[in-house]
């Protein structure tokens, strides 16, 4: 990392999921289908969930993650500013 992060530690994925200090987690990859793994990977471990979009390929995985976020109290944030774009409606 650069000079502008300092002594921030890097964490590995299992760190961050089994730390309950951290509340939130942004996913966050090119990858649609690597971006829904990684949000069922920490709505199971309790995170709340900043999704980038597309937030993956497989509409019935997508319906599942934010089913299991509302059983478990959680908030999955979908990245959105096409969200006034017709073809988003």
């Amino acid at each position: 990392m650069g000079p502008a992060f300092g002594e921030v530690p890097r964490l590995q994925v299992e760190e961050v999921l089994g730390d309950a200090r951290i509340g939130m987690v942004a996913i966050e990859f090119a990858d649609p289908d690597t971006n829904l793994e990684y949000a069922h990977r920490a709505v199971a471990a309790g995170k709340f969930v900043h999704l980038d979009k597309p937030p993956g390929s497989n509409w019935e995985s997508f319906r599942r993650l934010l089913g299991e976020e509302d059983k478990r109290g959680l908030g999955v944030l979908r990245g959105c500013q096409w969200r006034y774009h017709p073809a988003m409606r």
